[in-house]
């Protein structure tokens, strides 16, 4: 990573086809903005955000929510990362059709996000699992013949236990889904973050979403 940046490693990685990973451990001197634009032709990839924010204590920056964010790749996303905390984020690109290869022996019925049709947004906090999981993926490996197997693995495991987290959710109907409507939810989401000691003003946050 660039000096300019901050500190850390980033690396982009393919385990197997139809897996990408990027996977990004800094602690950055400026918030840097990476946007994501939608994708129509990948409408089959889902794409999950798994951001965790350490030592929060030391710093005066806005407080971050550890969590991971699931989109399809028909819906342009942006993720901002902050300066002066202490970030690991990993991002996962997946097609449903290697999802569903290794999920061939459920027993019951598949997650709703690899069957729907409809555009796909989903945001949840991270489990002690999920956080297990992560921590051994925060150091970079290089054993060339070992690190597919590795990451193919731990991928496997971050959504065994996401699947189990969602699948507790009571179940909601699909709607309907559009860019600008996502990037409102979040524009609120980090309003209400950046502000947790004043109560929030509902019409406010009404009238910006």
């Amino acid at each position: 990573m660039p000096p300019s940046l901050g500190t850390g490693f980033a690396q982009r990685l393919a385990p197997e086809l139809g897996l990408g990973l990027s996977i990004f451990r800094c602690r950055l001197t400026r918030e840097l903005t990476l946007p994501r634009p939608a994708d129509a032709t990948q409408p089959e990839t889902l794409l999950f955000g798994f951001n965790s924010f350490a030592n929060q204590a030391s710093t005066t920056a806005p407080p971050q929510l550890s969590s991971v964010q699931i989109t399809s790749s028909d819906i342009g996303f942006t993720t901002v990362l902050p300066a002066d905390i202490d970030i690991f984020l990993l991002g996962i690109a997946v097609q449903k059709t290697l999802l569903l290869s290794w999920l061939n022996q459920a027993d019951g019925p598949l997650p709703t996000i690899l069957t729907t049709r409809q555009p796909v947004v989903l945001d949840a906090l991270l489990t002690p699992e999920i956080e297990w999981v992560l921590a051994q993926l925060a150091e970079p490996h290089t054993t060339p013949y070992l690190y597919s197997f590795f990451y193919r693995i731990k991928v496997q495991e971050l959504l065994y236990f996401l699947f189990q987290e969602l699948a507790r959710r009571e179940a909601i109907p699909a709607r309907p889904l559009h860019t600008a409507d996502v990037q409102k939810l979040y524009q609120v989401r980090a309003a209400l973050l950046a502000s947790l000691g004043t109560p929030p003003s509902v019409p406010a946050l009404a009238q910006a979403a």
